[in-house]
C-alpha cells in the first residue's frame, strides 16, 4: 500500500542560447529523464566533430556530429527513467551541454547557457534549484527537465519536481526562483501541489496490507513514492498494487533504460499482474470488514 506521494512543483524555464546555438531541443516526456536531445551549432561540422574529439567527448559513442547544410547538429544519448526515480537515468541535456561547453567552442551566453544547463540538467536533487529536501519517509526531492523546445533563440524546458513531505510548499517555488534566475534561466511558470499522506499505521493502509501478506506470503512495509496517482484528488483512494517491490522481469533483449514506467517499451510481467488481481479482490473484503 503506498501510504505517501511527495508533493509536486512543475512548470517551464527558458535560457538564452546566445549566437553560437541555433537550436536546442530533445526529450521524451514531461515526466522522464531525457533519453536524446541535439543542438544546432551556427559552427562548421567538421570544426565541431574535430574539437570534441580533440577532447575525448566522443570516445564512447553517446555524442555524435553531423552536417546540417553549414551548420553542426550535435546529438546526444542518455538514459530514460521516470522523473520519481531520476537516479537510474542519465540526462542527454547534461551530457550535450557538458560536451558542448567542454568543447572550447563556444563564448559568451551560448557557454554561459550550456554551463548554466549542465549544472541544473544533472542535478536530480534540485541543490542547484535551491530546493534540496529530505525525510525519513519519502527520501529526497527530486528534480528533471524532460522535455526542451526552442522558441525565438531560448531553450524552453519542462520542470518536473517531485517534493519531500517535508518541503514548504510556500517557500519552495520562491527558492527556486531565485536560485534558477541566478543560474541565467528565466521562470516563466512554477506551481506547487501538496502531497499525499496517510499515516503508515492507518486502518485502510493496514486492512490491504494484511490482504497483500496473506496471499503473497511477503512481508513488505507500506512503501512513499515519488510518482502520482488518483489518491491526490480522490477522497479516501489509497494507490495499491499491481506490482511487486523488486520483482519487474521484461524481456532479456530490452536495452538499459527500456521496459520500465514512462520509459520506451514500458510493459509489465503477466504472471504478476494476474497474482495481485487475487490480492486486489481479497483486499475489498478486508477494507469491507476493517473501514465503517
Amino acid at each position: 500500500a503506498n501510504f505517501a506521494q511527495k508533493g509536486t512543483m512543475n512548470g517551464e524555464i527558458a535560457l538564452d542560447l546566445g549566437e553560437q546555438i541555433a537550436a536546442f531541443a530533445g526529450g521524451g516526456a514531461v515526466n522522464m529523464v531525457p533519453p536524446s536531445a541535439a543542438a544546432l551549432l551556427n559552427l562548421d561540422a567538421q570544426a565541431v566533430e574535430g574539437a570534441l574529439r580533440a577532447a575525448g567527448l566522443l570516445d564512447d559513442g553517446r555524442i555524435l556530429v553531423e552536417a546540417e547544410g553549414n551548420k553542426a547538429r550535435v546529438c546526444a544519448q542518455g538514459v530514460a527513467a521516470h522523473a520519481a526515480r531520476p537516479e537510474s537515468g542519465e540526462s542527454a541535456f547534461m551530457l550535450l551541454a557538458r560536451a558542448l561547453a567542454k568543447s572550447g567552442l563556444l563564448r559568451g551566453q551560448s557557454q554561459a547557457a550550456m554551463l548554466a544547463l549542465a549544472r541544473a540538467a544533472g542535478d536530480f536533487y534540485g541543490e542547484s534549484a535551491g530546493i534540496a529536501c529530505e525525510d525519513a519517509e519519502t527520501g529526497k526531492t527530486t528534480m528533471v527537465l524532460g522535455l526542451c523546445r526552442t522558441e525565438g533563440g531560448r531553450a524552453v524546458f519542462s520542470v518536473d519536481c517531485r517534493l519531500s513531505i517535508a518541503a514548504e510548499l510556500q517557500k519552495t517555488p520562491e527558492n527556486a526562483r531565485r536560485a534558477l534566475d541566478e543560474l541565467g534561466f528565466e521562470i516563466l511558470s512554477l506551481t506547487a501541489k501538496k502531497p499525499f499522506y496517510l499515516p503508515a499505521d492507518d486502518a485502510r493502509v493496514q486492512a490491504l496490507m494484511r490482504a497483500y501478506r496473506e496471499l503473497t506470503g511477503r512481508d513488505d512495509p507500506p512503501y512513499a513514492r515519488g510518482g502520482g496517482t488518483y489518491s491526490r484528488y480522490l477522497k479516501n483512494a489509497i494507490t495499491f498494487g499491481p506490482g511487486f517491490p523488486e520483482r519487474s522481469p521484461a524481456p532479456e533483449d530490452l536495452p538499459k533504460g527500456h521496459g520500465g514506467a514512462h520509459a520506451p517499451d514500458e510493459c509489465v510481467y503477466l504472471p504478476d499482474y494476474f497474482e495481485a488481481m487475487y490480492v486486489i479482490a481479497a483486499s475489498l473484503l478486508e477494507l469491507d470488514a476493517a473501514v465503517d
